[in-house]
């Protein structure tokens, strides 16, 4: 699982754990930024922009919200989930990790040395996982 990269990652993938409020204000500024950035995220996919302008962009969105978060976990989070795995970020890019499952939701298994053991990670709700998924 650690090779797999994301496609473009201006902001260190460091997010470990995310309470479930700070996702929601993930989820919301994700649809915006889908909205109002969709030709700039074609752009940096298919090489013809740099992302460092979508990463301009995020920190203005959320240096803009009100609330007690930590800004640098959102910024990373919201580019995981733009071009990487989201909340499994930085279970992909842990080279011990060889598998990864989740059965449901609130329930993921990773296999990390050879044993399987259950992540402390979990999905808000299955809207998210399944938004994950799509």
């Amino acid at each position: 699982m650690g090779m797999i990269k994301s496609l473009s990652m201006p902001y260190e993938s460091s997010v470990r754990e995310v309470n479930f409020s700070q996702m929601a204000l993930v989820n919301k500024l994700l649809d915006e930024i889908l909205v109002e950035y969709s030709e700039l995220i074609s752009d940096i996919e298919n090489r013809r922009a740099p992302s460092s302008v979508l990463k301009l962009e995020i920190e203005k969105k959320v240096s803009k919200e009100k609330g007690i978060f930590d800004s640098e976990s959102v910024k990373n989070l919201l580019f995981d989930t733009l071009y990487g795995y989201g909340r499994l970020q930085a279970l992909v890019l842990d080279d011990d990790i060889t598998d990864i499952d989740i059965p449901r939701f609130n329930y993921v298994l990773i296999k990390r040395k050879g044993v399987i053991e259950k992540s402390p990670l979990v999905f808000a709700s299955e809207e998210e996982f399944e938004r994950l998924c799509k």
